[in-house]
């Protein structure tokens, strides 16, 4: 007998270490220096961008970002911006060539393995239809299309972000499991939700706790 009904994989850490803009991260890239730049306007410690959340909840899009980096950069080319973002999102590789096989080895097992992601616009326009995600997980559950991130409760407690997926496929308590890099206390609140936690060390632990399972 399977031991879940479902497992639910994080995308950011653990089943991908690709980043945004990342195949500009190379002195040798004649945009290094807009990489950099970029890096310091959304993540630097004096950077003014406090909205990351909401463009993982669907309140901004990739545009409305760039926009924003583009009134602290005013010589920066929004088109360029966009269209380096789309490549890396693009380009995106699973932490392992063997992902796909252990992935299938559990749905043949009876299991569904769905993407759950909290992520924004750039993953359902760019990186699901280019590595064919659709093909390989039973789903892709991603915090922009659902308007809520995997820690978010409703008013009487229930998971904005998983819900309605476990009430639609008749998921139990118990009868799921999110595999995250996340930390213990994001773990405690997945596990109010019945799902049961399994926190990896962020980039290498997947492929591990992968085998667990199977075994």
């Amino acid at each position: 007998m399977a031991p879940y009904k479902c497992v639910f994989l994080d995308w950011a850490f653990t089943l991908s270490n690709s980043l945004f803009w990342n195949h500009l991260d190379d002195p040798e890239n004649p945009h290094y220096p807009t990489f950099q730049a970029i890096q310091a306007t959304l993540f630097g410690k004096n950077s003014s961008f406090s909205q990351m959340t909401d463009w993982m909840r669907g309140e901004l899009s990739s545009e409305d970002v760039i926009a924003f980096i583009c009134q602290q950069n005013p010589t920066f080319d929004p088109q360029l911006l966009l269209q380096e973002l789309a490549l890396s999102c693009s380009q995106m590789q699973f932490v392992s060539a063997e992902i796909p096989a252990y992935v299938h080895q559990l749905q043949t097992m009876g299991i569904k393995v769905v993407v759950a992601t909290d992520n924004m616009d750039t993953f359902s326009r760019w990186t699901v239809p280019a590595l064919k995600l659709q093909n390989i997980f039973d789903d892709v559950l991603n915090s922009y299309k659902l308007k809520g991130l995997k820690m978010d409760k409703t008013a009487d407690g229930k998971s904005v972000f998983f819900g309605d997926y476990l009430q639609t496929h008749q998921i139990g308590y118990g009868e799921s499991v999110l595999i995250d890099d996340g930390d213990e206390q994001y773990g405690q609140i997945i596990s109010s939700f019945g799902i049961d936690y399994r926190q990896i060390e962020p980039r290498v632990g997947l492929v591990p706790e992968l085998q667990k399972l199977l075994s």
